[in-house]
């Protein structure tokens, strides 16, 4: 009971901060909570390790990670895991508030993932025995290109896509994911002996839903953080668009100055505000709706747009981040042995998401 005590402390001080700093404004709890997970995840270390002096039965057998497979393994997953929550994270944040696509809408362009994922894990078992540990190098080599892909896709045309610009490269990425999923957990877990295999696989799992949450919290904040910052940027380079339509009608009886300006302002807030759906000061102002529809429908576009663009900006951003780190994972998987002890299972139930 103490580890877990222990533990969960730790874990929560260090996840919690990162999940709802940013909408509290990162208040000094939250620096404080991050600063003190440190020193207490070090006591579970030490708790554990006094646990086994006495012959007790400790909570993580600490031993476990003299084995280089094992540990080397927890950190590829770590990666893996973590990237794929963010990634998912931010295609659902840029189809549903930056596109605006509809519930149906942003399913379906999940859906060539999914069918990768399917077809690529069908014949896993079949490619484990000649392949080994390498089919988690071309999994992830995979992975990397259909993410990469998607961002220069989004790079690109990203304010104005329909969603099939993306199925091909989300169908890699997902047939990546289908050829490291599956087989990990046995890859990690090869060097283990019987006896230990039940502590082993508690680790495994442990690590798998640590990263998600992890990861969703890191890669969160890269996502927002661009969001933020680019704003102003795309702001500034659709307001002549918007400037020279405005003016091509004098019957509107627009202050085209004004409107511009205001036009900015709503961009940058709304980027930065906490709740997208909140209408902020600047995005509020008299000048962005006017009494003309036909204006008001034109300024309305010109911030859709905007909109799309920075999130497909944010977005474009964070997959080269996430492919960034899965060329890392790509490279510690050398380090794992290429052939196994015993043979990986091809289809491991370790999470409600298989990928």
């Amino acid at each position: 009971p103490g580890g877990v005590a222990i533990l969960s402390a730790g874990l929560f001080l260090f996840t919690f901060p990162l999940v709802v700093g940013r909408d509290s404004g990162w208040p000094w709890w939250a620096w404080l909570c991050l600063a003190a997970s440190v020193p207490v995840l070090a006591g579970f270390v030490v708790f554990e390790r006094n646990m086994s002096a006495r012959g007790g039965s400790p909570l993580l057998e600490l031993r476990l990670f003299r084995n280089r497979t094992f540990t080397v393994g927890l950190f590829v997953t770590l990666l893996f895991y973590g990237t794929n929550a963010g990634y998912f994270l931010g295609l659902a944040l840029y189809l549903q508030i930056g596109l605006h696509f509809s519930p149906l809408q942003a399913g379906s362009t999940f859906v060539p993932d999914a069918l990768g994922f399917l077809v690529a894990s069908s014949f896993t078992a079949r490619l484990i025995p000649r392949l080994g540990s390498r089919l988690l190098n071309l999994g992830l080599l995979l992975k990397a290109i259909g993410l990469g892909s998607a961002a220069v896709v989004l790079w690109r045309i990203g304010g104005t896509l329909h969603g099939p610009e993306l199925y091909l490269p989300l169908f890699v990425q997902g047939f990546g994911a289908g050829w490291v999923s599956p087989p990990l957990i046995g890859t990690v877990l090869s060097r283990i002996k019987s006896d230990d295999a039940g502590a082993a696989s508690g680790i495994f799992v442990t690590t798998q839903q640590l990263s998600g949450a992890v990861g969703v919290a890191l890669l969160g904040l890269v996502f927002f953080s661009t969001l933020g910052s680019g704003a102003g940027q795309i702001g500034a380079e659709i307001a002549p668009a918007l400037r020279a339509q405005l003016t091509a009608n004098p019957a509107a009886a627009v202050d085209v100055s004004a409107t511009t300006d205001r036009f900015g302002v709503c961009v940058a807030e709304r980027a930065r505000a906490r709740d997208p759906g909140v209408l902020t000061a600047g995005c509020a102002a008299p000048a962005l709706h006017p009494a003309d529809p036909a204006v008001r429908a034109t300024i309305a576009d010109a911030l859709t747009l905007a909109n799309a663009r920075d999130y497909a900006r944010a977005f474009a951003v964070l997959l080269a981040v996430i492919v960034g780190l899965l060329l890392l994972d790509f490279f510690l998987v050398f380090a794992l042995p290429r052939g196994t002890d015993r043979a990986a299972p091809a289809a491991q139930p370790v999470a409600a998401d298989a990928q």
